[in-house]
């Protein structure tokens, strides 16, 4: 053998084919020198091969287990684990990797029970190797392997090695360093046995470590033998039993650990690394120094941020050799693979403590003993409800956010940061409640407190468009067969119609009418409505008046109810239902119809288009003199035409003077002062009374002195911010205004004067317009 000082660790195997003596047991050797390696051949006839690329391994055989030694020149093992393998060819070809790898060096070694199923077996080396100009997966020639033969047998050699006296280097209660050397002109290897505790293994190299039960005492037989079958003097090492520490829990090299037997049923390792993720199948574990496989089981102890993972990793009784109650198990993490950062990257982990009062001792687990295994809760991702949603202007959507942990467990008590990419049009509430009145596309985004974990959801804020159930539905029969209809107003009113149910019809052209007789129902039916199932007792959600006075009369022009929403109490979507109302009306020929009308509407329907106010949209300005100003005023269109127009001075120096719609919009203020400045809210109301009170104007001037043609002045009014909690500020007021807020269905809800801060605290989150010195502003309350 070459001598190499390298240190090599070598695990305890117990065999369960037995060798029932020590080393004067036969065996098969194959050691082959400087074997020329190919380009990837897989059992193919080999090609030219690579020059100066060489290999030597060497394979022992006993009883029914194989090991196998390579050192490579010229190149670098290229990976770790599958760099090198020892292929059998039985035909087929069976892959047995050389696991380990002597650090600093080109060698690898490994054992397998794979044993061949035919005899003499082709075998091969096939080795990965990497660097300028390297083929990259590279394989050796055939050779023919007798496993009960000294196939490398030197005819003549009849010298056996002269192996010396083992060096303890050092001893634990787990482990055995011992430093050998031998002479031979034949390469050899080391056999080294314990008959009484069924131990052996073999060894190329001089540096040993040998892994021992906790507790148990040895007596160690070591051979030499050459590859012509000739066997050293024996040696023997003595190890005594020692006392060993149990292990629940600790931290070896980087890797923290926490062990758990007490089901009986199974060993539980909670692995945890601070420095870097681990990769999924890249824990290696040892127990009794043999590998065994575990259901490796990621727990909810993952911050991604900070770049550790930890790992909750099960162990069936059933696979761990040994198991048995109170039985002392080795536990040894030989490496732990890091392909995140990269797939050559390994961190070696030896047996024993290296932080902490168990510092230096090997890793013993009783079996029937453990610690508890908790995980810290870390966040890993967060879930939102709905992930995407659509709603009408003005409408609103509650999200909802829970903070999970990898494994997906729901971690309570998480706190939450909504925000929402376009706060000009939309707002979210702290709780996750959306609210926009204006149409378009919409991210809203939880984002856990203080973290960058977060998910979004995605709002469509569509065009109001409900139509209502009730629109020239018929009611009545016979001569009292009318038309009767029921939609929303912009300005949030309930409007019940009643028409003809013929109006064009030729023979009553003249006398075509119907009316709502004595406001159309008496207080005690409207308290019996409901909305949303509650009702309406004490003219809760709503009051009721017609479009025309109080009389027994016909008045053909009494042809609409009008149901006024209390102010906060109605929403877009609230189902109002009436049951068994008693609706009087009159047509030419029933002057007392009175049917039982039952409907279910929902609030914000309504028929055909959507019925909106005018909105004064400017004033200009034609004389001003000392007692009169005149103006013309524009308003744009709505569904109603506008009947008459209001001029209101805002601080009340003149009464309110109100016009009929003239035919060129232009308007006369009489009664005024010379030399007086004035500021008139111009408002403009419709054929029904609905006022565009929330998109008044503002008129500002100065009456002449004397026969002179004063100014008018200008107003320069903001409000911001645009979405808002508890106060909104207005710029440009020179003394306190009165200040209206508007929710968006035209509900006044606030009325304030102010010059500066305008209160919205005490608002529902929604949409709103807030009306200042003529400047009407839209804006969100969160």
């Amino acid at each position: 053998m070459k001598k190499t000082n390298i240190f090599l660790a070598i695990v305890l195997f117990l065999m369960t084919v037995g060798i029932n003596s020590v080393w004067a047991v036969n065996h098969g050797s194959l050691n082959v020198t400087d074997a020329a390696l190919y380009p990837l051949r897989d059992g193919e006839a080999p090609t030219a091969a690579v020059e100066g690329l060489t290999v030597d391994f060497k394979v022992v055989t006993v009883g029914s287990t194989t090991w196998a030694w390579t050192n490579l020149s010229e190149y670098v093992i290229s990976g770790a684990g599958w760099g090198s393998q020892l292929r059998w060819w039985q035909p087929g070809k069976v892959e047995n990797n050389l696991e380990s790898r002597v650090s600093g060096t080109q060698q690898t070694y490994g054992k397998t029970t794979n044993a061949p199923a035919t005899n003499p077996v082709i075998i091969t080396i096939f080795q990965a190797v990497e660097g300028a100009g390297s083929p990259g997966f590279t394989e050796t020639d055939d050779f023919t392997y007798d496993y009960t033969a000294k196939n490398s047998a030197i005819t003549g050699d009849v010298t056996a090695p002269v192996l010396s006296d083992p060096v303890t280097v050092s001893q634990t209660a787990t482990s055995l360093e011992l430093s050998l050397s031998a002479t031979d002109a034949n390469d050899y290897f080391y056999y080294i046995s314990d008959a009484a505790n069924n131990f052996e293994t073999v060894s190329f190299l001089n540096n040993i470590t040998l892994s021992l039960a906790a507790g148990q005492a040895y007596n160690f037989s070591i051979v030499a033998i050459d590859f012509s079958g000739n066997t050293s003097t024996e040696k023997t090492v003595r190890v005594e039993a020692q006392e060993v520490t149990n292990i629940v829990e600790g931290t070896a090299q980087a890797v923290k650990f926490k062990l758990d037997s007490r089901s009986l049923d199974e060993l539980v390792i909670y692995v945890e690394n601070e420095h870097f993720l681990f990769a999924d199948a890249s824990v290696k574990l040892e127990i009794n120094g043999q590998a065994v496989p575990g259901e490796k089981k990621p727990v909810p102890a993952i911050d991604q941020t900070a770049g550790t993972h930890a790992y909750r990793i099960v162990y069936p009784k059933q696979d761990i050799q040994g198991w048995a109650e109170d039985a002392i198990l080795s536990i040894n993490f030989p490496y732990i693979q890091c392909p995140v950062l990269d797939w050559a990257t390994y961190v070696l982990v030896n047996k024993t403590i290296t932080e902490g009062d168990n510092e230096g001792k090997p890793i013993l687990h009783k079996i029937g003993t453990g610690t508890d295994i908790t995980f810290p809760t870390v966040i890993a991702k967060v879930d939102i409800t709905p992930k995407t949603a659509t709603i009408t202007e003005g409408g609103k959507v509650e999200l909802t956010a829970t903070a999970k942990t990898v494994l997906g467990d729901p971690v309570d008590g998480t706190s939450f940061t909504w925000t929402v990419n376009d706060t000009e049009n939309a707002a979210v509430s702290p709780t996750g409640e959306f609210t926009s009145a204006v149409v378009g596309s919409y991210t809203v985004t939880a984002t856990v407190t203080d973290t960058e974990i977060s998910n979004s959801a995605t709002i469509e804020v569509e065009t109001l468009s409900l139509a209502s159930a009730y629109c020239d539905a018929s009611i009545g029969t016979g001569d009292a067969l009318s038309k009767i209809s029921f939609s929303t107003r912009r300005d949030g009113r309930v409007v019940i119609e009643i028409a003809p149910n013929d109006p064009e019809a030729e023979d009553i052209a003249a006398e075509t009418f119907t009316a709502f007789r004595n406001f159309g129902w008496g207080d005690a039916v409207i308290e019996q409505i409901t909305v949303n199932g509650n009702a309406n007792t004490g003219n809760k959600y709503f009051t009721r008046t017609t479009n025309a006075s109080n009389n027994n009369n016909h008045n053909a022009t009494r042809t609409k109810i009008f149901l006024i929403p209390a102010e906060g109490m109605l929403h877009i979507g609230d189902i109002i239902k009436v049951n068994n109302m008693i609706l009087e009306y009159e047509t030419p020929f029933n002057q007392n119809a009175y049917p039982n009308l039952t409907f279910t509407f929902t609030f914000g329907s309504y028929c055909g288009e959507q019925e909106t106010l005018a909105v004064v949209s400017s004033v200009t300005t034609d004389v001003i003199g000392e007692r009169e100003a005149s103006a013309t005023v524009t308003a744009t269109a709505g569904t109603f035409d506008v009947s008459q127009v209001n001029f209101t001075e805002d601080s009340a120096k003149v009464p309110a003077q109100s016009f009929a719609v003239t035919e060129n919009n232009t308007y006369t203020l009489s009664g005024l002062t010379a030399n007086t400045d004035y500021s008139f809210t111009v408002t403009v109301i419709d054929v029904d009374g609905n006022s565009s009170e929330a998109f008044a104007t503002k008129w500002a001037f100065r009456t002449a002195q004397g026969t002179a043609i004063a100014s008018v002045k200008t107003v320069a009014i903001s409000v911001y911010p645009t979405v808002a909690t508890d106060v909104l500020y207005v710029e440009g007021l020179t003394t306190a205004s009165v200040i209206k807020i508007m929710h968006i269905t035209g509900q006044s809800v606030s009325t304030q004067v102010s010059k500066r801060e305008i209160n919205v605290s005490d608002l529902v989150p929604g949409v709103y317009f807030v009306s200042v010195e003529g400047k009407a502003v839209k804006f969100i309350k969160k």
